[in-house]
């Protein structure tokens, strides 16, 4: 899963969760963002247990005062 971020402003950490039908999410792995950055960030996470036939994942960003927020749901087969 890889991903990247053109502004982060206080990004403490994302969480990549994986579901297998779209609705019930668990995590996955951790993966630290840089705080504040106005260039362009690369990040990946290598699912190792994939489930059998479809998989859904998405990105739960969390700042470093823990609010948070997800973006969208990115399917893969």
């Amino acid at each position: 899963i890889a991903w990247v971020t053109e502004l982060e402003i206080n990004n403490k950490l994302f969480v990549i969760e994986r579901s297998s039908d779209g609705i019930k999410f668990s995590s996955i792995g951790v993966v630290d963002g840089v705080g504040n950055s106005t260039s362009l960030q690369a990040y990946d996470l290598l699912d190792s247990e994939p489930f059998f036939g479809r998989n859904y994942y998405r990105l739960k960003q969390v700042d470093y005062d823990g609010q948070f927020e997800y973006r969208r749901r990115i399917f893969i087969k």
